[in-house]
C-alpha cells in the first residue's frame, strides 16, 4: 500500500511512519524540513512541502492510496488555521485525483 503521512517528524506521526515502514508499506512523508527526517530506509520517501501549499499537497497526494494527517502545533492563543486549511488542501487533492469514498474523523 502507498501511504502518505503528513506530520511525520515527531510524536504520533513518527511512530506511525516507523510502523508503516516496518509493515512493508511504501511510505511517503510530506515534511517542511527534510533535515528533520534524516534516517533513510527502504520504502520511505521524504518529500519537502507544506500542508498549506496546495501544489505540494496535490503533487504528493496523487500517487498515494491513503493519507494520514497527524500534524501538530505548539499551544497558542492566536487563531489557528493550519488544521482546517491543510485538511481542505488534502481532501481537495484526494477528490481531484482518486478519492471516491467517505472520510471518518474521530472526535478527540
Amino acid at each position: 500500500m502507498k501511504i502518505l503521512i503528513i506530520g511525520a517528524t515527531r510524536g504520533i506521526g513518527r511512530c506511525l511512519t516507523d510502523q508503516a515502514v516496518e509493515m512493508g508499506a511504501q511510505v511517503t512523508v510530506l515534511v517542511r524540513d527534510a533535515s528533520r527526517f534524516p534516517d533513510p530506509r527502504p520504502n520511505l520517501f521524504v518529500v519537502r512541502g507544506d500542508i498549506l501549499d496546495r501544489s505540494s499537497v496535490e503533487e504528493t497526494v496523487k500517487s498515494q492510496e491513503a493519507v494520514c494527517i497527524v500534524i501538530g502545533i505548539p499551544p497558542t492563543r492566536k487563531p489557528v488555521h493550519v488544521f482546517s486549511e491543510g485538511t481542505r488542501n488534502v481532501v481537495d487533492a484526494m477528490n481531484k485525483f482518486w478519492f471516491k469514498g467517505t472520510i471518518d474523523l474521530p472526535a478527540t
